[in-house]
């Protein structure tokens, strides 16, 4: 059984149209061409068809073809779409796939250009299929990990809220040290685990675009004091100091300020982690060119040089031995590209350790 195609080719030129159609008829498949001569049709035709493929020309009379492929973007159109212009035009096709086209035609004298079109079709047809089912794959997963951490949170806060029960109601200082490392031990890895689970939601959230992003009047250092004030304990326990070196100088900034946080804390969390005791973690602010920088900087081995260009990739680990899933900075760097709209950069130190720099515009956006 020959595959069938829905297509559909917006072109005012007759002419053009049907060199276009004396070149599907050679095509090793069936197909149902549809015509649209304006832009305003062709939205009409798109919003009322499953078009697997669309074919679109570059001047047409209403509109041209870059406008339509915006107007196809709003109306969240996304179709495999296959560009027509005109010979010496190239910069006008780099546009459109810029815009959200699929691939791009030039028009040459004469009908070679259209040879490889019934190829095309099939090609695209395909990249689009396989890139449909990988978007559905990675919802599915999204959902699977915001639910399991979600109904997982749950438990793991009950437990947490008895731990530190038990311990305002028992006579802790009498306990022997064995049960009180049992409750320490218990106590550091729920903690540990919820943390986790944290990330797990959080990052659901933002690769669905799901995150509410409550922008609010903030004052960085003190923000940066409250940040201080929730890790303290972690850095106690594994025997390292945070060191605050604040700008006075930095103004009260409109931010998202939760999200803020939460990179900020991964990055403290991830200089912890990576800290021998009795060493050091420097966490600063400055004005720089009209922005503010956040440095977190630590004293531990510092990162091999071969991990610094993915070290923010999705569940990279530089040892596989540490806490965690690779998660932490990743999550870091979608928050401050996507979300505070400014840049991270991460570099070894030369006295040793590692130093991560995040610039966010003083007027966020």
């Amino acid at each position: 059984m020959k595959d069938k195609y829905l297509l559909l080719l917006i072109e005012d030129n007759e002419d053009d149209t049907i060199f276009f159609k004396r070149a599907l008829s050679k095509a090793p498949f069936e197909y149902t061409l549809h015509i649209a001569r304006t832009g305003k049709e062709a939205i009409k035709n798109v919003t009322q068809h499953p078009y697997d493929v669309i074919f679109l020309d570059y001047m047409l009379p209403d509109m041209d073809g870059l406008s339509l492929l915006e107007e196809f973007k709003k109306k969240g159109i996304e179709l495999p779409i296959i560009f027509f212009t005109g010979y010496g035009s190239e910069e006008i096709a780099v546009q459109a796939m810029k815009k959200g086209a699929s691939d791009y035609i030039v028009k040459n004298v004469g009908t070679n250009h259209l040879l490889k079109i019934p190829e095309l079709i099939q090609q695209k047809t395909k990249e689009y299929k396989l890139m449909q089912e990988k978007k559905r794959i990675e919802m599915l997963k999204r959902n699977l990990i915001s639910l399991v951490s979600h109904e997982m949170r749950g438990p793991l806060a009950a437990i947490l809220n008895g731990l530190s029960l038990l311990k305002t109601t028992l006579p802790f200082d009498q306990l022997n040290n064995k049960v009180k490392k049992i409750f320490s031990i218990s106590e550091k890895a729920g903690k540990d685990m919820m943390f986790m689970l944290d990330n797990f939601l959080l990052l659901s959230k933002i690769e669905a675009r799901e995150i509410e992003e409550v922008i609010k009047e903030t004052n960085i250092n003190s923000l940066l004091h409250e940040i201080y004030e929730s890790v303290k304990w972690l850095a106690d326990e594994k025997g390292v100091k945070i060191i605050l070196k604040l700008d006075k100088k930095i103004p009260t900034v409109k931010i998202a300020s939760f999200l803020f946080s939460r990179a900020v804390i991964n990055l403290i969390d991830n200089a912890i982690k990576f800290s021998p005791p009795d060493r050091n973690i420097y966490v600063s602010s400055k004005l720089s060119n009209g922005n503010i920088e956040i440095i977190v900087e630590d004293e531990g081995p510092g990162i091999p040089p071969e991990y610094l260009p993915v070290i923010f990739n999705k569940y990279k680990k530089v040892k596989k031995s540490t806490k965690g899933l690779g998660l932490g900075l990743y999550i870091v760097k979608k928050i401050v590209t996507e979300v505070l709209n400014g840049t991270i950069k991460v570099k070894n130190r030369p006295r040793g350790g590692a130093e991560f720099r995040i610039e966010i515009p003083i007027h966020h956006k």
